[in-house]
């Protein structure tokens, strides 16, 4: 390193302040120099021996300046990991997601976008005991649903159908993936376990959820409008499905029989349909007799009167028929009479010449 008396210095102005200026050679050496001019951080200077203030500036703040330049690009790397570390931890603070289990011991599980817990929540007293044996903050889902489950057959609670609840539903939206993951994984418990599974939607939980009770009971709640608030809250998940079970029955019945009524007025309906068109049809019917009945009398009556025609054309041929023969036979009575007559001048006519004849033979008798 070359002796600071016999150079000239060439420096760059890092910081500036009333009396001095703190530079940097290009030997790597911080020294104060006075402050003489109008300097800004970042100009490079020349520096003389005699601007050099060295009662204030010796080896050992040289290696204590030179170790705070070391460290403050060390440190400003460690703020940048200090604040991904913070971003990083205040993302994995925020609740993305919820699932709720109702055994009996009602609880609830905040998840952050992972599907981590990062809060339990119980209910009731059932729940809070449950929980103060189990730490689930930083459990996935799925462990903790199993710790859970568990942890309540320790305590003695039965897990079968209709013995357990469990919904979710989204609180950030674009989540969807795990929505659905959740979704796929809670069919092994409907499964197994026989256990009820609601989905809820965002708005399910931001604005209409009654935050005394867990998401699954407000979900089930809002489809059971006619179950009481407190009973929803208090009554056991079995008692609960005991009670939508045999008011849905009893809704069914009253429906079948609403239907079969409404079926009975069709029928008497349509029976007086078909008795007004029976008797429609009758009239239609007596109707076409009628006249079929008028149409039959008007051909007898035809009938009778080209009968009478008939009958009357048939006695004027008769007539004239008769007329004819009496004609003929009036003709062939003249003809036999002429003939008759006929033959009996003939007749005479050969009895004269049989009496001349004889005559004659007589006289000739005579002469012999």
């Amino acid at each position: 390193m070359n002796n600071i008396n016999d150079h000239l210095y060439r420096c760059i102005i890092l910081e500036c302040h009333d009396q001095y200026l703190h530079v940097l050679t290009d030997q790597g050496e911080h020294l104060r120099i006075k402050n003489l001019a109008n300097h800004h951080i970042g100009d490079k200077i020349y520096v003389l021996d005699e601007d050099i203030i060295r009662d204030t500036v010796d080896s050992n703040e040289n290696k204590a300046i030179k170790i705070i330049d070391f460290i403050k690009p060390l440190s400003a790397i460690a703020a940048i990991l200090l604040i991904v570390f913070f971003i990083n931890f205040t993302m994995s603070n925020i609740t993305y997601a919820v699932i709720s289990l109702d055994i009996n011991p009602s609880i609830e599980l905040e998840l952050n976008k992972s599907g981590e817990v990062i809060h339990a929540k119980g209910f009731n007293t059932e729940a809070i005991e449950l929980l103060s044996n189990l730490q689930l903050k930083g459990f996935s889902y799925e462990k903790a649903i199993d710790a859970i489950l568990n942890q309540a057959m320790l305590l003695g609670y039965t897990i079968d159908q209709h013995s357990v609840l469990i919904a979710v539903a989204p609180i950030k939206a674009q989540i969807e993936g795990l929505i659905s993951d959740i979704e796929n994984h809670l069919v092994i418990y409907t499964e197994q376990l026989g256990a009820e599974v609601k989905i809820g939607d965002q708005n399910s939980y931001t604005n209409e959820k009654n935050h005394d009770i867990s998401l699954g009971r407000n979900l089930l709640s809002n489809e059971n409008p006619n179950i009481d608030e407190n009973d929803m809250k208090n009554m056991k998940i079995r008692d609960i499905f005991e009670y939508i079970e045999k008011d849905q029955h009893q809704k069914n019945e009253e429906e079948t029989k609403e239907h079969l009524d409404s079926e009975d007025g069709k029928e008497l309906e349509h029976e007086d349909d078909n008795s007004s068109e029976i008797d429609k049809i009758n009239e239609e019917d007596k109707h076409e007799e009628d006249k079929h009945e008028v149409e039959k009398k008007d051909v007898q009556n035809d009938d009778q009167s080209k009968d009478s025609d008939d009958h009357e054309g048939s006695e004027d041929y008769s007539e004239t028929e008769h007329d004819k023969d009496k004609v003929d036979t009036t003709t062939i009575t003249t003809h036999q009479e002429n003939t008759t007559v006929e033959e009996s001048h003939h007749s005479d006519d050969g009895d004269h010449h049989e009496t001349e004849s004889e005559k004659d033979h007589e006289n000739e008798s005579n002469d012999d």
